[in-house]
């Protein structure tokens, strides 16, 4: 591996290894990014093309209509949502990014979790606490290991400021009980933990009768923000 790999994110890397044996003719199924390869739907197309003579700035939190529409999908999935909640922008990964910066404390993450969000972290210069997760629940930290990590956090005198949860998870695919993330939301109100629930893979689920419970509808939950 030379120098200029050594700094790729893992996900850069394999997709310019798939690259890579696609020139070469290999048969290779691409997995790194979340590509589908699906052509843009026809009304997305023209919309986008009808919108290429508007120049002007636009609203910082994102045009009416697109906050709109965006409060739309919550409410119609159970999660209350006024479009004065919403704040557009280029992708979940600058929010997130946003988010961070904003927050600017240790966070909690799930260990494994998506690459990004510990190097995100670290480019703000505060650390990301890795904890593990239960058996089958990939994507939110194992409630009592959170409240100890917090509680180890706050002596040290550099306390937790968020729990990142990703329902369902990426990588692991598995989705966390209910119980489990009323859990985690306690143990973020009784530690004044923002919390922070990517969902961008909700509507992924196969299962229609997997039970399914973001944090901002937990009872008792506290701060939270959803960039997904």
């Amino acid at each position: 591996m030379n120098a200029r790999e050594t700094i790729l994110s893992p996900t850069l890397e394999i997709n310019e290894r798939i690259a890579r044996r696609q020139a070469q003719g290999l048969p290779t199924t691409p997995l790194g990014f979340g590509e589908a390869g699906l052509p843009v739907l026809e009304e997305v197309a023209h919309q986008l093309s009808a919108g290429a003579g508007h120049a002007d700035y636009g609203p910082v939190a994102g045009i009416a209509p697109l906050r709109e529409a965006a409060a739309g999908y919550w409410n119609r999935r159970g999660v209350p949502t006024d479009p004065e909640m919403i704040i557009a922008g280029p992708g979940s990964k600058p929010l997130l990014y946003a988010l961070l910066q904003a927050i600017s404390a240790p966070i909690a993450l799930p260990r494994p979790s998506w690459v990004s969000y510990a190097a995100q972290a670290a480019l703000t210069g505060c650390p990301a606490h890795m904890i593990a997760t239960r058996p089958g629940q990939g994507g939110v930290p194992d409630p009592e290991q959170l409240d100890a990590a917090a509680e180890r956090a706050q002596a040290t005198g550099a306390p937790l400021g968020a729990v990142i949860l990703t329902l369902p998870d990426n990588p692991t695919g598995t989705l966390a009980d209910p119980s489990t993330v009323s859990e985690v939301c306690d143990v973020a109100e009784r530690r004044d933990l923002l919390v922070i629930s990517d969902e961008i893979y909700r509507d992924l689920v196969h299962d229609p009768k997997a039970p399914f419970l973001s944090p901002r509808s937990a009872s008792g939950t506290g701060p939270w923000s959803q960039p997904g």
